[in-house]
C-alpha cells in the first residue's frame, strides 16, 4: 500500500534496492509526516529492512529498527538506500547498523551516524574495506574520533555542523571523520573514485584523497553556490 497516511505524507519509500548474491535489500518506513521541524527530536517511527529473494520476491529475513530526528523526514519516509558489500547490508538511519547479509544477523551498529538523507558508500583499500557515511551530527571531543577540518577555497576552516565519517565494515568503528558545514538534511551520499572522496553540501564541492588513517583536502569549489 502506497498511498498517503492519515497525517498527510506518503508512505512510499524513497530509497533505492541493493541486489547482491540473488538478494534484493529494501527499506521500507511509513510515518505520519513532521511538519514543524521542532518536533523532529521527539518523534520515532519503525523502519523495516527486508531482504528479499531476488528469484521469487519471498521474504528471507527482516530487521525492524528505530528511527528518529535526523532520520524521518518531513514527508514521512527515509531516502537512505541499503549498501551491500563483502557480504554485509549496512543501512544509514538513527545509528549506521550492519547485518549479515545472508541471514539478517546484526553484527554491529554506529550511533555516531544519524541521518536518513544520505546513503553510505563502500570504500575498498588494499587495508580493507571502509565505509563513508554523511551523518548530521558532528564528532564531539569526547568521542576521541581524529579529525581533519573541512576548509574553504581559501583554506580557512569551515564551522561544524555535521561530518563525513569513516567506518571500519568489519567493526563499525569509526577511524577519522571530517567536520562540514551545517546541512539539515545532509542529502548528499559521498562518492569515492581512484582513492579522492566528492563531498557536496551547502557550500559547493570538496575533493580529499583518502587514506585510512588521514584524509587530505585537496580543493574546494564553490560551484552550485554563486
Amino acid at each position: 500500500d502506497l498511498g498517503e497516511t492519515a497525517g498527510g505524507g506518503f508512505a512510499s519509500p524513497r530509497g533505492t534496492p541493493a541486489v547482491a548474491d540473488g538478494r534484493v535489500f529494501v527499506l521500507y518506513g511509513p510515518a505520519a509526516p513532521i511538519k514543524d521541524p521542532t518536533e523532529r527530536p521527539k518523534r520515532t517511527s519503525s523502519v523495516t529492512l527486508f531482504c528479499l529473494n531476488a528469484a521469487t520476491g519471498e521474504i528471507m529475513w527482516q530487521a525492524d529498527q528505530a528511527a528518529t530526528t535526523a532520520s524521518i523526514t518531513m514527508h514521512g519516509s527515509p531516502f537512505t538506500s541499503p549498501l551491500v558489500v563483502d557480504g554485509v547490508c549496512v543501512v544509514q538511519l538513527t545509528g549506521a547498523v550492519a547485518y549479515e547479509a545472508a541471514t539478517g544477523k546484526r553484527l554491529w551498529t554506529q550511533p555516531a551516524i544519524d541521518g536518513a538523507h544520505a546513503s553510505p558508500t563502500a570504500w575498498k583499500t588494499d587495508h580493507g574495506t571502509f565505509l563513508l557515511c554523511c551523518s548530521a551530527v558532528p564528532p564531539t571531543p569526547e568521542s576521541k574520533i581524529p579529525v581533519f577540518p573541512h576548509m574553504d577555497a581559501t583554506g580557512k576552516p569551515l564551522p561544524s555542523g555535521r561530518a563525513v565519517y569513516c567506518l571500519d565494515l568489519k567493526t563499525g568503528e569509526p577511524r577519522w571523520a571530517i567536520p562540514a558545514p551545517a546541512d539539515i538534511w545532509c542529502a548528499s551520499t559521498p562518492t569515492v573514485a581512484d582513492n579522492t572522496l566528492f563531498d557536496l553540501d551547502s557550500t559547493g564541492v570538496t575533493a580529499f584523497t583518502l587514506d585510512p588513517d588521514k584524509p587530505h583536502q585537496l580543493w574546494a569549489s564553490p560551484a552550485g553556490t554563486i
